[in-house]
């Protein structure tokens, strides 16, 4: 029936934006991003394990501090608006316009 007539519809969408406060740097200061030190910057770090008497085993994996980035954010300065993370939540509502005689497979 809202086809035959047409109608309009609103949605509010949620995405991720760039946050406001540090302007996506995720540190509440400027240039206080520091070189990762547990894997150099590199944004990997060699694991060793033992399998055994004898036997050891490397393994090459993404570093746990910095998530493969190869620099963080020193705890004391992250942005307490996003909690580091560089992006905010933003909602934003769309409104539709649907045309009177649209065909249901055009949507």
């Amino acid at each position: 029936e809202e086809l035959f007539v047409g109608v309009s519809k609103r949605f509010t969408l949620e995405r991720r934006v760039p946050c406001t406060e540090c302007l996506g740097s995720g540190a509440s200061e400027a240039n206080a991003e520091e070189t990762c030190r547990r894997c150099s910057g590199v944004g990997l770090c060699v694991e060793t394990r033992s399998l055994g008497p004898g036997m050891v085993q490397q393994i090459r994996a993404t570093c746990r501090d910095c998530q493969g980035v190869g620099r963080r954010v020193p705890p004391e300065l992250v942005c307490p608006a996003c909690r580091g993370e560089g992006t905010q939540k933003d909602r934003h509502t769309v409104e539709v316009a649907i045309p009177a005689g649209s065909d249901a497979s055009s949507f």
